[in-house]
């Protein structure tokens, strides 16, 4: 219908001849009638203009209710602000409150209980409010206890929060939705892995409703359903200079990003994490902060920067005789390394790694680089010396109950194998480390085990089972954007029959 809307207005030929530009425009006004009739007489009396600089102007315009308004309606007061000023007027107080603080929020869509926080209403007064926005169509349901509103209806909603409500009381509102998402994560990602480096939080602000997750499964289905909040949450919370909950967030929530393979928000969290730390002057969150970007910089190939933020965080370890911190940023050194080519080198990194936690740390951190230990010994050829190391790491993390651990490990066991020419129990092995990311909620590393998998098979003779493992990652690659996909594909040319 918006469609034929527009194409009326502005004709067939021109409409069809930018047709990715109508569709933008469409986007761009919600589908509201009055929006694309105001951009369409735009269109019209100023026939030079494109429709594809129109829809530049549209998306970024910063003020796109004032872009939308043509001089002689502001008289008239025929415009989209009026438009949707005579729906607000309706409201009741309650709903009109929770409309303007909605438009504070970090995303075009919000569950209930985080509507219920930002307004620090009980879940039955925020659907009821929420329920009136939707009756008024300034707010969409699309699916239960999801609420969705459009970028204009948003912006008029930030609008008259600014206008309406005291700084303080914005203010408020947004320390309560973030410490929502900060402790939800928290949660969540307890429960995907007990043995994770924890996070002391603060209390929550009163009239915070966090969820909290009984089983793995629950947990990812959050954090997986609100990662873009999540990943604009610490973006927010440093624009409101709530430096303690921007570095919290982001520490919180660096396992989930890597097990997606969401390296770009994984490291713009860590940048905003070491810039709030820097702010506190908190050495201990500063170490934290820095070490955590210089792990979110590894995957992402930016090896310079990473071993930068490493050694920074090494030096402020080393003042603070933390020595569990000192063995986690040699054991990130010692992945530059390996990444590099220089598996001596990484070796070597990891025995210094191990040294340092000789008197500290818990059963995981001796585990994780026992494993790597033995990995590179495996790569370098030592495959009997890796295959103790890796077994011994391997009871460690079954003890402490961490299930990445057992599943990284399993996979250095099944390389071993498959290099000592043993490729059958070298697929036991990749199976068995595919359970443990499954349960893990993993996805990128899963993709890893899976081409790992295609080899064995391939290995032992079975080129079906090998293109199919094959053809799993690539799936799983391609839903994260991953550049290894290409290299994958082109493997999977080696075993796929030819169309």
């Amino acid at each position: 219908e918006a469609r034929d809307y527009l194409t009326t207005r502005l004709g067939r030929e021109r409409a069809a001849r930018e047709d990715p530009a109508v569709r933008e425009i469409i986007e761009l006004c919600g589908r509201l009638p009055l929006a694309l009739t105001i951009a369409a007489a735009r269109a019209v009396t100023q026939p030079g203009l494109t429709l594809s600089a129109l829809a530049t102007d549209l998306r970024e315009a910063g003020q796109r209710l004032d872009f939308l308004e043509l001089p002689e309606d502001r008289a008239s007061g025929d415009s989209v602000r009026a438009a949707f000023s005579s729906s607000y007027r309706t409201l009741s107080q309650a709903a009109a409150r929770m409309f303007r603080l909605l438009g504070l929020h970090l995303g075009p869509d919000i569950r209930l209980r985080a509507a219920a926080s930002l307004a620090a209403a009980t879940p039955w007064q925020a659907r009821l409010t929420l329920s009136e926005l939707t009756s008024a169509r300034l707010l969409d349901e699309p699916s239960p206890g999801t609420f969705v509103f459009h970028d204009l209806v948003r912006a008029y909603a930030a609008e008259q929060a600014n206008r309406i409500d005291s700084e303080a009381s914005r203010r408020a509102a947004i320390c309560r939705v973030l410490d929502y998402y900060l402790h939800a994560a928290h949660s969540a990602g307890r429960q995907l892995d007990p043995t994770d480096e924890p996070v002391t939080l603060r209390p929550r602000a009163p009239g915070v409703l966090p969820d909290h997750f009984h089983d793995r499964q629950a947990a990812l289905g959050w954090l997986t359903a609100e990662e873009p909040r999540l990943a604009a949450a610490t973006h927010l919370a440093v624009s409101y200079r709530l430096d303690v909950r921007a570095w919290q967030l982001a520490a919180v929530l660096r396992d989930f990003f890597a097990r997606q393979g969401n390296w770009a928000a994984w490291a713009d969290s860590g940048m905003l994490a070491v810039a709030a730390a820097e702010r506190l002057g908190d050495q201990a969150v500063l170490a934290r902060a820095h070490r955590d970007l210089g792990d979110a910089r590894i995957p992402q190939a930016a090896y310079r920067e990473a071993e930068d933020n490493l050694q920074r965080a090494l030096q402020l370890y080393r003042v603070l005789g933390d020595g569990a911190g000192q063995s986690h940023c040699m054991f990130s050194l010692a992945r530059i390394a390996e990444a590099q080519g220089d598996l001596a080198g990484a070796l070597n990194r990891a025995e210094q790694a191990l040294r340092f936690l000789r008197w500290t740390a818990g059963k995981k951190d001796h585990a994780s680089v026992l494993n790597a230990i033995g990995y590179y010994h495996i790569r370098l050829g030592n495959h009997q010396v890796g295959l103790r190391r890796c077994q011994a790491a391997l009871v460690m993390h079954r003890e402490s109950g961490n299930c990445s651990g057992q599943a990284f490990t399993l996979d250095s066991i099944a390389c071993a194998h498959l290099r000592a020419g043993y490729p059958a129990r070298a697929v036991a092995a990749y199976l068995d480390a595919l359970t443990h990311y499954r349960e893990a909620g993993d996805l990128y590393y899963r993709a890893q085990t899976l081409t790992s998998l295609g080899d064995a098979y391939a290995a032992t003779g079975d080129a079906g089972a090998a293109r199919g493992a094959r053809h799993q990652a690539l799936t799983i690659l391609r839903s994260l954007h991953q550049p290894g996909a290409a290299g994958l594909k082109a493997k999977l040319g080696a075993v796929d029959p030819p169309c």
